[in-house]
């Protein structure tokens, strides 16, 4: 599905990530949501695609979490499958105050 070589490279860039933290970025590609995958496509071309979902925004989640982009685009996986949290998430000062240490999960 996606380069793992290119992947590592790219995120490497764009984060302090170390290898292990990237690869479990890696390895989680198989969840994310459809609606997602084209924005880490892009994202692999060097291209920053801006994504709404029931109001909150890729450049908003960047904005409030300090998050670069890619992670943005993680975060914003979290709430396609749990649009439970949409509902607080701009009443709360960070991400994780209301999701916790969330990994998305096995399929």
């Amino acid at each position: 599905m996606f380069d793992k070589e290119r992947f590592y490279k790219r995120f490497s860039e764009d984060t302090s990530y170390n290898y292990s933290a990237i690869d479990r970025r890696f390895d989680a590609l198989n969840r994310l949501h459809p609606d997602v995958l084209p924005l880490i496509e892009s994202w692999l071309e060097g291209k920053y695609e801006n994504f709404e979902y029931q109001g909150i925004s890729i450049q908003e989640i960047m904005e409030k979490e300090q998050l670069p982009y890619v992670e943005a685009i993680y975060s914003m996986n979290t709430f396609l499958f749990h649009p439970e949290l949409v509902n607080g998430y701009s009443s709360y000062e960070h991400y994780y105050d209301i999701v916790g240490d969330f990994e998305p999960a096995e399929e």
